[in-house]
């Protein structure tokens, strides 16, 4: 037995085991591995008040945090405020995919207070069964309703269609197709769907 106190920056597991356990070269090697992630685990620590200090946290923390939280729409060209709150949100995003909160929340933290959900039964007159209506102020560039169908995709129910209703008037479907074709086909008709 070890005369001084172990930490877990320092932990010698093989010290703590009768040696006819360690005298094994395959439990020796055991030991070896698990005295390498003590040591990680004990690297970590430091890092679990990172959500609390979360506002504090630099640019690569945020995009390290996303990734480590699958936040599934992230594009480290956003505000770094925006990127915060993605990570902050990122349990409660997922716990939630597929509701119309998911989408509400989703939505106003990439875009802002300036949109609006309306189920197909919320509107006159109604829509079709699963397709709810998202009205936007103000109007979106092409790229950005692309960026915008995107951001939707990965919190909506697969199933449900997306109709965006922008200030201009302007009414867009999205469908699950490449941007290409989605510009494409709004170019064409002034219509597309998710």
């Amino acid at each position: 037995m070890p005369d001084a106190l172990m930490s877990l920056e320092t932990v010698d597991t093989a010290a703590l085991l009768p040696s006819a356990i360690t005298a094994d070269d395959d439990a020796r090697a055991l030991l070896a591995a698990l005295d390498a992630n003590w040591r990680a685990i004990a690297a970590a620590l430091p890092l679990l008040p990172l959500i609390a200090t979360l506002d504090a946290q630099p640019s690569e923390v945020i995009d390290s945090l996303a990734y480590q939280y699958h936040v599934d729409y992230y594009d480290q060209a956003m505000p770094l405020s925006t990127r915060r709150d993605l990570v902050r949100n990122a349990i409660s995003f997922h716990r939630q995919a597929g509701t119309r909160g998911a989408v509400e929340d989703f939505i106003r933290t990439i875009w802002g207070d300036g949109a609006s959900i309306r189920e197909w039964f919320e509107v006159d007159p109604p829509l079709e069964p699963g397709v709810f209506l998202v009205t936007l102020s103000g109007s979106l560039a092409e790229a950005d309703i692309t960026e915008f169908l995107k951001s939707i995709r990965a919190v909506k129910r697969a199933t449900d269609h997306v109709l965006i209703q922008t200030s201009g008037g302007t009414t867009a479907m999205s469908i699950p197709i490449t941007a290409s074709a989605v510009m494409s086909i709004t170019q064409s008709y002034g219509t597309f769907e998710v």
